[in-house]
């Protein structure tokens, strides 16, 4: 950031993405800056890490403060 002013995230879709590789620590983390600076409308639409479909429950999931409507879907639509 050249000004240093964190920007938002909205309106993003996943959709039929797939991570091969070898197994590890592989995480989706999800957190805005502050309530200005957001995270918010995020869907994951059939996406997989190394075999396991990401879930709202998955241990590859954080989902941090200043960020909502997340979804989750196995099919994509």
């Amino acid at each position: 950031m050249r000004k240093k002013v964190p920007g938002f995230i909205r309106n993003v879709r996943f959709r039929n993405v797939t991570v091969e590789g070898q197994s590890g620590d592989y995480l989706v983390q999800m957190e805005g800056a502050d309530a200005e600076h957001d995270v918010r409308d995020v869907t994951f639409e059939n996406v997989s890490i190394v075999g396991s479909k990401l879930t709202e429950g998955s241990r590859r999931v954080r989902i941090g403060k200043h960020t909502e409507n997340v979804r989750f879907r196995e099919e994509a639509q």
